[in-house]
């Protein structure tokens, strides 16, 4: 998901896009199942050859539940800022800063909108009282704890 920075720094019109199952598939990771958000990015020029890239993420991913590990759909409307410069990442010591090659005017802020999804999710993962899958609660409460197995 690639953003030219120089073309949308300062314009009058953020970008908007929308992102489903597919985009979470894509992405190399295990925590987020699927989902549809709304993404709008802003791009700002800061300082010299830094921007900052706002993004913000508003609708619903999924993610299995702790208790019985069906899938679960939660709510996210949240918003973040990135900071995106030009050059090598050798010249700074700015863990903060994200570069563009100088030779490229285009950024990948699609780790971005993961991680900022990602980090919006409450720590504990659960369906409602009474809304998980009945059967896997059962089977869990079916099993020996593990001090017991070892007695």
């Amino acid at each position: 998901m690639l953003i030219d920075i120089r073309k949308t720094v300062n314009g009058i019109e953020p970008l908007h896009f929308s992102l489903h199952d597919d985009f979470f598939a894509e992405i190399e990771q295990d925590e987020i199942k699927g989902g549809r958000l709304d993404v709008t990015v802003k791009v700002r020029e800061a300082a010299g050859d830094i921007y900052t890239v706002k993004i913000s993420l508003q609708g619903s991913i999924n993610v299995l539940c702790d208790r019985c590990l069906d899938e679960l759909s939660i709510d996210i409307d949240t918003s973040d800022v990135v900071r995106v410069s030009y050059g090598d990442e050798a010249e700074t010591t700015d863990y903060d800063l994200k570069f563009v090659p100088h030779n490229s005017n285009m950024y990948n802020i699609a780790w971005d909108i993961y991680e900022i999804a990602v980090t919006s999710l409450p720590l504990e993962r659960v369906h409602p009282e009474g809304k998980c899958d009945k059967d896997m609660l059962i089977r869990f409460s079916a099993e020996k704890p593990i001090d017991e197995l070892d007695a």
